[in-house]
C-alpha cells in the first residue's frame, strides 16, 4: 500500500513501515525495504511528496522479481496521478 501527500520540498522523500506482524522474518523485511528504496532511488520524476510504503500481508510479494513489478507499477501510478 502507498500513501501520498504533497510536501513543500523540491524533492520526494520515502517512509518505509514494513511491519513484522506481516513479514515475520527479518530477512524478507530488509529485502523489501531493500528493493522499495532502490526502486525509489532509481526514479527521477517522482512528485515532491511525502511517500510511505506500508506491508499488507495479503500484497507482500511471493519474490523479488514481482516485487519488483508490483513497486514500479506503484510509482508509474503515482506520477501518472500525479500529472492530473
Amino acid at each position: 500500500m502507498l500513501l501520498a501527500r504533497p510536501n513543500t520540498l523540491t524533492h520526494a522523500r520515502l517512509g518505509l513501515a514494513i511491519s513484522k506482524r506481516h513479514v515475520k522474518l527479518a530477512c524478507r523485511r530488509n529485502t523489501i525495504k531493500r528493493i522499495v528504496r532502490r526502486g525509489f532511488s532509481l526514479e527521477p520524476t517522482l512528485p515532491c511528496m511525502d511517500i510511505v510504503i506500508l506491508s499488507r500481508h495479503s500484497t507482500i510479494a511471493e519474490n523479488k522479481e514481482s516485487l519488483w513489478r508490483e513497486i514500479t507499477s506503484l510509482w508509474a501510478r503515482l506520477i501518472a496521478r500525479s500529472h492530473g
